[in-house]
């Protein structure tokens, strides 16, 4: 649906959406990312433990790394979870069960995060890339195709020499041979 509504509601052009959108359905997973930031984060706070700045930093780049590789399936981060809580030190504990429960909630919440993200981002691009979505004519072809009949030299003397040579311009609008 959401390349249908980029295509169809938006006028992105086709060309840029289906590379785009499924790109971005593949590692822009940040929805996915922010939410196992925070999962762990309540769990660590939750248990009355904090966290070291290298720790949050550890979790920010395994997070982020794993969020990319994550499978775009409901309740796939789960298994991410733990995995960033055993990289910060961070016991999973009998409050695992919580987020176990309540999945299906971020489940929703990080899958408008990443829909929104893609759709910006697909957007930002067929701004940024609008020229292509007009077709330019092949200079080559458009001399080899031209009426002769069209094509002409305009000649001026040059003033330098007293008129003895000629300089040749051609205007932009017409092909010069």
């Amino acid at each position: 649906w959401t390349l249908q509504c980029a295509t169809e509601k938006n006028g992105i052009p086709h060309t840029i959406a289906n590379f785009v959108l499924p790109l971005g359905v593949t590692i822009n997973m940040d929805g996915t990312c922010m939410t196992l930031i925070t999962s762990v984060f309540w769990l660590a706070y939750s248990q009355g433990l904090t966290l070291s700045l290298s720790s949050i930093l550890l979790m920010v780049i395994t997070s982020t790394i794993s969020s990319i590789g994550s499978a775009p399936i409901p309740s796939a981060s789960l298994v991410l979870t733990g995995t960033i809580a055993d990289a910060a030190g961070v016991p999973l504990g009998q409050l695992f069960g919580v987020i176990v429960a309540v999945d299906w909630l971020r489940d929703r919440v990080r899958t408008c995060v990443n829909v929104m993200g893609d759709s910006i981002a697909v957007g930002i691009l067929a701004i940024g890339f609008k020229h292509l979505d007009k077709v330019e004519p092949d200079p080559q072809a458009a001399v080899e195709h031209a009426d002769p009949s069209t094509i002409y030299l305009d000649v001026e003397p040059t003033k330098k020499q007293g008129g003895s040579k000629t300089a040749c311009s051609a205007p932009a609008s017409r092909h010069s041979l």
